[in-house]
């Protein structure tokens, strides 16, 4: 929804999707886009970085979390590296694990269950988001059931905070 926003605002090609810089480097009166899917994302780059600018993440910058309820995550994520994830990034992921999985013979029970990649995971990246974000008037929290349910309202809602209404 916001790379349409952007694409009809700046009449930018509507086959590009805001991806991270895409956008901003077509033009720079744009703004930057950091998306991350959590922990694994661009072989944990994204997280090592969170991680050396914390507490003070994003400083002066405005923060959109989009959220979902933790067990549809858990599901989609157990898909993910189960079925469609290339054998390349489940080493990379593997090699990150204090208990690696085998994909051909883990049940889907116990990778929910999982400290590292199931349930227990996905709410602990909620929860360290919560705690990186209190405070910070400059952020907002959206719900990913809320874009599905009322998507006119929720997407208001994100571009006056963007200032983008």
């Amino acid at each position: 929804m916001l790379s349409r926003l952007y694409q009809m605002r700046y009449g930018l090609p509507p086959r590009r999707i805001v991806k991270s810089d895409e956008f901003y480097n077509r033009n720079r009166s744009m703004p930057r886009f950091l998306i991350s899917n959590g922990y694994y994302t661009y072989e944990s780059v994204t997280q090592e970085v969170l991680d050396e600018c914390s507490p003070g993440v994003a400083s002066g910058k405005k923060v959109i979390l989009l959220v979902r309820y933790p067990c549809d995550v858990a599901v989609s994520w157990y898909f993910q590296v189960t079925r469609r994830t290339k054998a390349y990034k489940r080493e990379l992921i593997n090699s990150t694990l204090r208990e690696p999985i085998d994909r051909d013979s883990i049940s889907m029970w116990d990778f929910l269950m999982h400290e590292e990649l199931g349930l227990p995971a996905v709410i602990e990246f909620h929860n360290m988001w919560e705690r990186r974000l209190a405070g910070n008037d400059a952020s907002l929290t959206v719900r990913y059931e809320d874009l599905r349910s009322h998507p006119v309202d929720t997407l208001s809602e994100v571009t006056e905070f963007l200032g983008a209404p």
